[in-house]
């Protein structure tokens, strides 16, 4: 059946009025549309659970600064999340210094022992074993059990891995070697691990891939990411497209940014065994693009692959608006908004698998996915933070 184009009025100007019981309202009148995307979604999102904004041990901490204050700073809180091999969900409660754990209902499993300086990303293999880039001066990475305990060993191998890598490349490839460690530390752009866990450190243009066993690190001078379910990976990069305008309208309603940026832009991926041996190559999308695609053109950023081996890119249409998470803060909102795209091992367009609104804060991954295919996202709220789910189509 044929769907028609749907348009999603969204209110940007927010009034406060105060009704006959006290209780305050929010009025707004229609300024902004933009293509309404979750009329194709293909499975409904659930929530999984909720965590509050707050300094227990089981919550998150948010620092939102009070608006109209000069100098004040910026919204901070959790910096990254992930998805075990087993299910449950760890935040990186950057301001707290900790990671943690929670199971799918919300029980809170675990945090991190001690404080680190900075939660830049991190990833958990297999064994539970947490990852996390961290460092202020350089990029160094901190090696947590799945009880949370430090495992220093394992964080001394990973570094000699590193180290002797960046003695390798300052023989043979000087170049090389500044751009891999131009921070004097481990690319900390993101970390991920695959299921046979290998390690992937990757910053601008560059990835250092670490063997299982921390013993061989390997530089490539280009992005690459797992296959989750073994040691395969991929690499990918965006091929020209258009240039369209993107407008980011505000909380009143007024264009805050407006600016021309690649859209329509083909990826193209190799996929590599383990050993480096590339197997083939493919293109999102393999075809023309789709009516559906065309109404979110804007993309780029990190691309992700299940364990089947589908991939998942988010994409944004032209115009995007700050929503206000608190009627008496501004300053504290996110950007909405933004799909998650999913295309098959060929790259055929398999169509929007759920929307996500950029998080309040810097965050590092705005979703994830897991190996059968569930894509995950942190929904922020006024006070706490709501992980959600959207399941594999059956």
């Amino acid at each position: 059946m044929r769907r028609k184009l749907k348009l999603l009025v969204v209110w940007a100007v927010c009034v406060l009025i105060i009704n006959a019981v006290g209780i305050i309202v929010l009025s707004a009148p229609p300024t902004v549309k933009q293509p309404d995307l979750s009329v194709y979604v293909l499975t409904k999102p659930k929530k999984l659970f909720s965590v509050q904004y707050g300094k227990e041990l089981s919550q998150v901490k948010m620092f939102i600064p009070p608006f109209g204050i000069e100098d004040a700073g910026d919204v901070a809180g959790p910096s990254d999340f992930a998805i075990g091999f087993d299910g449950n969900i760890y935040i990186g409660d950057e301001q707290s210094g900790k990671v943690k754990g929670f199971d799918r209902q919300g029980r809170f499993l675990m945090a991190t022992e001690g404080r680190i300086d900075r939660i830049a990303a991190f990833t958990v293999d297999k064994q539970g074993r947490i990852y996390v880039i961290h460092g202020t001066l350089s990029n160094e990475v901190a090696v947590y059990d799945k009880s949370g305990k430090r495992l220093y060993d394992v964080e001394q191998k990973i570094m000699n891995a590193a180290r002797k890598l960046e003695r390798e490349l300052a023989s043979v490839s000087p170049l090389l070697k500044e751009k891999v460690f131009d921070f004097g530390g481990l690319p900390a752009g993101t970390v991920k691990c695959d299921g046979d866990g290998n390690l992937y450190f990757l910053g601008g243009k560059t990835t250092v891939r670490i063997n299982s066993e921390f013993t061989r690190a390997q530089a490539f001078e280009e992005r690459i990411l797992p296959l989750l379910n073994e040691g395969s990976y991929f690499s990918y990069r965006f091929l020209p497209g258009k240039r369209l305008k993107r407008i980011v309208y505000g909380i009143d309603g007024s264009i805050v940014n407006q600016f021309l940026t690649n859209a329509l832009e083909r990826i193209q991926i190799t996929v590599y065994k383990s050993d480096g041996i590339a197997v083939r190559k493919l293109q999102l999308p393999k075809r023309e693009w789709s009516k559906i695609e065309q109404l979110a053109p804007m993309g780029g950023g990190e691309i992700l692959c299940d364990g089947r081996g589908h991939f998942y890119i988010k994409r944004s249409p032209q115009i995007v608006l700050h929503l206000p998470l608190r009627s008496d803060n501004p300053g504290f909102f996110v950007v909405h908004y933004y799909g998650v795209f999913e295309y098959d091992e060929d790259g055929d367009f398999v169509g929007v698998r759920a929307i996500v609104n950029g998080p309040p804060c810097y965050m590092v991954s705005w979703f994830q996915v897991d190996t059968q295919g569930n894509i995950y996202w942190l929904d922020f709220k006024a006070d706490h933070v709501d992980v959600m789910m959207a399941p594999v189509p059956q």
